[in-house]
């Protein structure tokens, strides 16, 4: 089944795979097997248990053999789209696909391979752990493993495979993806996003009244004071208005999560103390700037908190939505990251929108300027990171007031008592109502 090497000529061997219903079975075999209890380093459990993955691999592998496993969903830019024919189930199962790893069994006499990588080329020593390790390979080069007993070629176009290492009394393994992690875990969420991506399956109810103005006014009318909002804002139309105010206030002001911002009375008092004396502002203290900055400007800009499906995650994503009059829909605008997005076509995206490109693995594209502190954003982990807080909204009404877009379903596996409508607090899963336009504008 493999080749053999001759000192460091090594002749490589044929490609070893399986596909289908088989190589999951195989996989959670396999793996069910590799957590079982007994000794990592020898023993009775561990010769049984190398036994059986060896006697199950082999089953596999004698039973279905083919040339190529075609890559499944693998990402090439910022947004791009993973293929899909038109079953929903199909396009998940591509999504997925890097979670089932291609099992490669490789004899190694000692504790060390060698591996070969594009130009890179090394011994390795293994060590015993009772977990796979996880190693992400860029997907230029086929990966080459060398041992004095072996040797396989593993092809970048499995996209995902698990070596296992067998070695007289002990089996290691290493799980490799042939992509960033960023790639990797974009996909991940991208798959998550999918499977809830139902809203609408109560009533809307009755609308709600969205005070976008009373209450900030002294905000507005500090800001107004203190920097000319006007000349920031420029005189094109809205969008550019949006991008020009983005840019000043991301670029005057630090991200620092740790900091809510300087205390001040107003918004205005803030943004200044940061200006002036360098002060600092987490994404929540500068979505609130630039609502304020948008607002004296004359747009209608809304403070969103992005929340990942996880409760238990303490990482969360403050951004702002403004209402575009010309195209009649909430923008995206992140003053943290001084990101804003597009389609394939370069419409400028509502988050409602990209939540649902995202989730079906078309293409969504980052600015080029994105930055953090002046540092460029990589687009796939910048959509990697956003696409994990995509998963449902929070926002503020009014005073006191919060509003709450869950998927339908969601309440279902993750229940929790703090996630209900109360006399202050209203949770939903109708997007309608909770992406409705402002007051005297018709929802396109």
């Amino acid at each position: 089944m493999c080749g053999r090497v001759a000192g460091e000529s090594a002749v490589l061997p044929e490609t070893r795979f399986m596909t289908g219903s088989r190589l999951e079975t195989i996989c959670r075999l396999t793996s069910y097997l590799f957590r079982m209890p007994g000794s990592f380093q020898g023993g009775e459990t561990m010769r049984l248990r190398r036994a059986l993955i060896v006697t199950l691999l082999a089953f596999g592998l004698a039973g279905e053999l083919a040339a190529a496993m075609p890559a499944a969903g693998r990402s090439g830019s910022a947004g791009s789209a993973v293929s899909a024919g038109p079953d929903p189930n199909v396009r998940v199962e591509m999504l997925t696909a890097a979670a089932r790893p291609v099992p490669v069994i490789f004899r190694i006499p000692g504790d060390s391979v060698l591996i070969r990588f594009g130009d890179y080329r090394q011994w390795v020593r293994l060590t015993g752990v009772p977990s796979p390790d996880t190693s992400f390979l860029s997907p230029d080069h086929d990966l080459i493993l060398g041992s004095g007993i072996d040797s396989v070629l593993v092809p970048r176009s499995l996209g995902c495979a698990t070596v296992w290492f067998v070695r007289d009394a002990d089996t290691l393994s290493e799980v490799f993806f042939f992509e960033t992690k960023g790639a990797h875990n974009l996909r991940t969420y991208q798959s998550l996003l999918h499977r809830y991506s139902r809203f609408g399956c109560t009533a809307p109810g009755a609308p709600i009244a969205f005070d976008d103005w009373s209450t900030h006014d002294r905000d507005v009318e500090s800001v107004r004071a203190r920097f000319s909002i006007d000349s920031i804002a420029g005189s094109g139309g809205d969008l550019s208005r949006m991008r020009n105010l983005l840019h000043w206030v991301h670029s005057r002001i630090r991200w620092d999560g740790s900091k809510e911002g300087p205390a001040a009375a107003t918004v205005g008092e803030c943004v200044e103390a940061c200006v002036q004396r360098g002060l600092t502002m987490n994404c929540g203290g500068m979505a609130e700037a630039y609502v304020a900055f948008c607002r004296a400007a004359g747009l209608t800009a809304r403070r969103i908190v992005c929340l990942p499906f996880d409760r238990q995650d303490p990482d969360c994503h403050s951004v702002t939505i403004v209402y575009s009059d010309s195209l009649r829909r909430w923008i995206y605008m992140d003053p943290t990251f001084e990101a804003h997005w597009t389609d394939a076509r370069g419409n400028a995206l509502d988050l409602e929108r990209a939540r649902t490109l995202l989730a079906e693995g078309d293409t969504v594209l980052v600015n080029p300027d994105a930055n953090l502190n002046g540092e460029r954003r990589d687009p796939v982990e910048h959509l990697s990171y956003m696409s994990k807080n995509l998963f449902r909204f929070k926002m503020w009404p009014g005073f006191r007031r919060t509003l709450i877009l869950n998927p339908c379903d969601y309440e279902a596996v993750a229940p929790d008592s703090a996630d209900r409508s109360t006399a202050t607090q209203i949770v939903t899963d109708n997007a309608a109502l909770f992406w409705a336009p402002p007051s005297g504008h018709a929802r396109r």
